[in-house]
């Protein structure tokens, strides 16, 4: 349905149903209504869909909060989705605004060895999320490793984040993440682990900036496909 409406109105907006959704969520959002306003189900589904995915991928973009408002202005409020978007949209406006402590992990390395958020004060902080398998996660590796070079000689620490168990975790390094960064793991609770359910991570890969104070910053321009925005994204912290 998602393509079907990009064909239909290719003359106001062009592109994937992908990408679109994330990079025009209001706009994709408007067409959803202009297609499907007639049809309450429907459009009640899509529009829930456009809001919950860009909410949980996108939580610290400034649009947030138009396509709320837009959401909560054309869907019937008795939809089954409602309630999961609403509180996907609160829980982020309430808790991982940039500024506010990122969860405190304590996290194992490949010997064992625990490390805390708060080892790394006085460092900019990017966190990597991954699983073993994962297509994406595979792409964005070579731009992470190019990074991390870059970053060298700065006070930049990368760590990733596997969610497998501890075999398919070990079986993935170097592979579906940098083979130099700080290799931690879930500790078999895989997504059930505080700090994804804390974060929100239910795409993959994802990466989140702290600041040298372990708080939020956000989420950066993906390396892969823009690595001089991610530069200048963490350039500005140091």
């Amino acid at each position: 349905m998602t393509n079907y409406i990009l064909l239909s109105n290719h003359d106001k907006i062009k592109g994937e149903s992908y990408i679109v959704r994330f990079t025009q969520p209001v706009e994709f959002s408007e067409l959803v209504v202009k297609e499907f306003g007639k049809v309450p189900d429907v459009r009640d589904f899509l529009l829930s869909y456009i809001a919950r995915d860009f909410f949980r991928t996108k939580w610290d973009s400034p649009i947030s909060k138009d396509l709320h408002n837009f959401y909560i202005q054309h869907v019937d409020k008795r939809n089954p989705y409602f309630k999961e978007v609403k509180e996907t949209f609160e829980y982020a406006q309430n808790n991982l605004k940039k500024g506010d402590p990122f969860y405190n992990f304590s996290l194992p390395d490949t010997i064992g060895t625990k490390h805390q958020l708060t080892d790394f004060k006085g460092k900019v902080v990017i966190l990597d999320f991954w699983f073993n398998g994962c297509f994406t996660c595979k792409g964005i590796t070579p731009s992470i490793e190019k990074a991390e070079d870059f970053f060298k000689d700065k006070n930049v620490q990368f760590i990733s984040i596997g969610i497998d168990d501890e075999k398919a975790w070990k079986e993935g390094i170097g592979v579906f993440s940098s083979k130099n960064s700080l290799q931690l793991y879930t500790e078999e609770k895989r997504a059930e682990h505080d700090i994804i359910k804390f974060s929100k991570v239910f795409f993959y890969p994802r990466l989140i900036v702290l600041d040298k104070q372990g708080n939020i910053v956000g989420i950066p321009p993906n390396p892969a496909a823009d690595f001089e925005g991610f530069k200048a994204y963490i350039n500005e912290l140091l």
